[in-house]
């Protein structure tokens, strides 16, 4: 059986290290897997702290992954590449 994966953002490149079958879905609830990927930092808000001058931030993007973020059950593997991990 395949398994279901979404790429948070949609870029489909990075689910290509997977080394097993898999069917990218567009449903971060249906999926089996979630790929957090890379990209600007992380705006210092979302985890309770000031903006600084040197951070290249994208906020609306940390606000919508946030949100799928912690949506997902304990049941689904996550996988952040790069700023992901955050």
């Amino acid at each position: 059986m395949d398994k279901k994966v979404f790429v948070v953002g949609g870029d489909i490149h990075y689910a290509s290290f997977l080394n097993f079958k898999y069917q990218l879905i567009d449903n971060p609830k249906e999926a089996d897997i979630v790929i957090f990927t890379g990209g600007a930092d992380v705006h210092p808000m979302i985890y309770g702290c000031k903006e600084v001058a040197r951070c290249g931030t994208y906020l609306e993007r940390d606000i919508r992954e946030k949100e799928i973020f912690e949506s997902l059950t304990d049941k689904q593997l996550v996988i952040g590449i790069c700023r992901g991990l955050n």
